[in-house]
């Protein structure tokens, strides 16, 4: 793989999971800390959210321009704080627990891809993860520049223009914490309100 971009995605409300779920700890991290961890390689790396507070030394974060502006918006105010744009960028929501588990497989299926495809996606069980990918940075640039409006646009919107290369991970639960069931699965414990 050569050299590609990163962006984490933790702008959200968590209005339903009741506590921000960048902050939720699993596997003796947060989350927030998993996902930053996944991008080591990264030649840029950007949190589209909000500052937390102790994160890593030289953690950059690019809060959604607007405020809670949906996933769109956090993917653009993320290419914004790109300056030197590799050839890819990976995009990845932070409530995944499991997606250090996919980083190594997006990697690997964007660096054998044709010129024709703009995206690897991944499927986790016959449902398309579009906030799990790697894509080509020129492409999505464009693609978020074709929008009407930023704010609460759809993020499969955003990506029908890109041409898609899917793959599947056997063995790993690659579904979101979007409510307190969801931790519950993945054993991750709610912290007090």
């Amino acid at each position: 793989m050569g050299t590609f971009d990163a962006i984490i995605l933790t702008g959200g409300r968590s209005s339903r999971m009741g506590s921000p779920k960048q902050r939720l700890r699993y596997a003796g991290a947060t989350l927030l800390h998993r996902a930053y961890a996944a991008c080591t390689g990264a030649r840029a790396l950007v949190v589209a959210g909000p500052l937390e507070p102790d994160s890593p030394a030289g953690m950059r974060f690019a809060p959604e321009d607007p405020p809670f502006g949906g996933p769109v918006a956090g993917i653009a105010s993320g290419l914004l704080a790109i300056d030197d744009p590799a050839e890819w960028v990976l995009v990845l929501a932070v409530d995944h627990p499991e997606l250090p588990a996919a980083v190594p497989a997006l990697l690997g299926a964007a660096s054998g891809l044709t010129d024709d495809i703009d995206s690897v996606l991944v499927d986790h069980g016959g449902r398309t993860q579009t906030l799990l990918g790697m894509h080509r940075q020129r492409s999505l640039r464009r693609a978020v520049q074709d929008l009407d409006q930023i704010r609460n646009a759809s993020v499969r919107q955003l990506f029908s223009p890109l041409r898609t290369h899917t793959i599947e991970l056997a063995g790993i639960d690659l579904s979101d914490v979007d409510e307190p069931p969801d931790a519950d699965r993945f054993g991750i414990a709610l912290p007090p309100h």
